[in-house]
C-alpha cells in the first residue's frame, strides 16, 4: 500500500512539473516582442485631445494621467506633431484655470495666469 502512494505521489510530481514546464515554454515562446506594442498611448489616428475624452464627452483621469506621464518621459514626441503639442498646451493651460481654488487670493491667480 505504500509504494502505491509513493508511486501516486511521484506520478504527481511529474505531471506537476510536466504542467509547469509547458506552461511555461508556451509562455516564452508566444510572448509578443515588445518592438508589436506601441511606446505610447496616444498613437492611434484620431487627435490626442479627442483621446483624452470617452463615447459621452466625459474627461478620463487615466488618459489624462497617460497624457502627462509621457509629457514627463517624452514618449509622447515621437507621436504628436506641432499642432498636437499646442492643443496639449492648451488643454493644460485650461486645466490649470479649472483648478484654481475659489478662495485663491487675487497675487496667486495673477502668478498663475502668468506662468500660463
Amino acid at each position: 500500500m505504500l509504494s502505491i502512494f509513493r508511486q501516486s505521489k511521484l506520478f504527481l510530481i511529474l505531471i506537476i512539473l510536466t504542467n509547469i514546464l509547458s506552461s511555461t515554454s508556451f509562455s516564452l515562446t508566444y510572448l509578443p516582442s515588445s518592438q508589436n506594442y506601441p511606446d505610447s498611448y496616444f498613437t492611434n489616428n484620431k487627435s490626442i485631445i479627442h483621446q483624452l475624452y470617452n463615447e459621452d464627452g466625459l474627461l478620463v483621469y487615466d488618459a489624462v494621467i497617460h497624457l502627462l506621464e509621457e509629457i514627463e518621459d517624452g514618449t509622447l514626441e515621437e507621436v504628436c506633431s506641432e499642432q498636437d503639442f499646442i492643443d496639449i498646451s492648451y488643454f493644460l493651460a485650461f486645466l490649470v484655470k479649472q483648478s484654481i481654488m475659489p478662495n485663491t487670493s487675487l497675487e496667486e491667480k495673477e502668478e498663475i495666469e502668468k506662468d500660463i
